[in-house]
């Protein structure tokens, strides 16, 4: 999609199996790795939208899974603003 957005297609998938793939997902892209400079880790934000097989709007089922993605974001920066406070 972008240079830092990814789409996963995953046929026949309920809204279960997306959200069990998502924080399956976040967890191992989470893992830290060593750098030269040091430990890093990666964070990620997962939107998910789930279609129907009589379905087949690409655009409004990614904009579905876009906005999701930028609520969960919104929702983690509010959630750190407020760690901080």
């Amino acid at each position: 999609m972008g240079g830092d957005e990814f789409v996963v297609v995953v046929p026949g998938a309920s809204d279960a199996d997306l959200t069990a793939l998502g924080r399956r997902l976040e967890i191992e892209i989470g893992k830290p790795f060593l750098l030269a400079a040091g430990m890093a880790r990666i964070g990620v934000s997962i939107g998910a939208a789930h279609a129907l097989p009589s379905e087949r709007d690409l655009d409004a089922l990614l904009g579905q899974a876009d906005a999701l993605m930028y609520e969960v974001k919104r929702s983690r920066k509010l959630a750190r603003e407020g760690a901080v406070r």
